[in-house]
């Protein structure tokens, strides 16, 4: 079940216990579905991947779904586990409908790709994983930046100079304000159990071998946040994975090299038949 919400292009589907926060991007096209999720703390919602989405229009209807804790879905914040996330988005694709659906997930958001799957075997058609946190989980993340986002999450101020750090060119003030903006309204609960409890309590390296479906990464050589030795520990074990490194760009490639990221991942799917 969906609904539209009343000031804005936002609808809702349900998902068990809750209804998570999406937008469509070329409805009625007839080209075949794309479920975009976020990088942590971000959303797929609103303006901010909106560069990307106008590229991968070209071969993809898009489904852009918040996941809780996030953008359209900020208010879901009781429960909030890794588990839960795999499981709505199962739920949202099943309930959207979307047969045959590829992903696309920037950061946090290839990790769930690959969860997902782990999970609920068949969700998606495709994986496609930009910049893609590591599957061994957030063990190397420095506990000064976990306790400054998990007690100052809020302020943008603070939030400024860190995320402005994932990023290899200025960025545009525009751009760099919706990732402010959506980086500011998670509740601080969600920051402390993703920092300090489920992301470095978990790893999937293990199960990646598991996982049959064609999976492309498409990676920054020049990544601060998630080490390319840890992308390629992460796409090597899937028996089925290919990866595109381009040199210059850094974790937000996405957002920076929109049209390199939709690029690939059309090509990729496309190879696919």
């Amino acid at each position: 079940m969906t609904t539209q919400s009343d000031n804005s292009a936002i609808r809702y589907v349900d998902v068990p216990g809750a209804a998570l926060g999406y937008e469509v991007i070329g409805e009625g096209s007839g080209k075949p579905p794309l479920v975009m999720i976020h990088g942590y703390s971000l959303r797929s919602t609103g303006p901010l991947y909106r560069d990307l989405y106008g590229h991968l229009q070209q071969a993809f209807t898009i489904y852009a779904l918040d996941t809780r804790g996030h953008g359209a879905s900020a208010h879901l914040v009781e429960g909030w586990t890794f588990t839960q996330m795999a499981d709505d988005i199962a739920a949202a694709v099943s309930n959207l409908g979307l047969s045959g659906a590829v992903h696309a997930g920037h950061s946090y958001g290839g990790f769930m790709g690959l969860l997902t799957e782990l999970h609920h075997p068949g969700t998606f058609r495709a994986l496609s994983l930009l910049a893609p946190a590591a599957a061994s989980g957030g063990g190397a993340t420095p506990d000064e930046v976990k306790a400054t986002i998990s007690t100052k999450g809020q302020d943008r101020e603070t939030m400024e100079p860190l995320f402005a750090g994932m990023y290899m060119r200025p960025p545009a003030a525009g751009q760099f304000g919706h990732v402010l903006d959506a980086v500011v309204m998670m509740d601080l609960k969600v920051h402390k159990t993703y920092f300090w409890h489920e992301y470095p309590s978990i790893n999937i390296t293990d199960r990646l071998s598991e996982i049959s479906l064609p999976v492309l990464g498409v990676t920054g050589g020049r990544d601060v946040i998630v080490s390319n030795d840890e992308q390629r520990a992460t796409l090597r074990p899937l028996p089925n994975s290919k990866e595109v490194c381009f040199s210059t760009e850094g974790h937000m490639l996405p957002l920076e090299a929109p049209e390199l990221a939709a690029r690939e991942v059309i090509r990729f799917v496309q190879d696919l038949g």
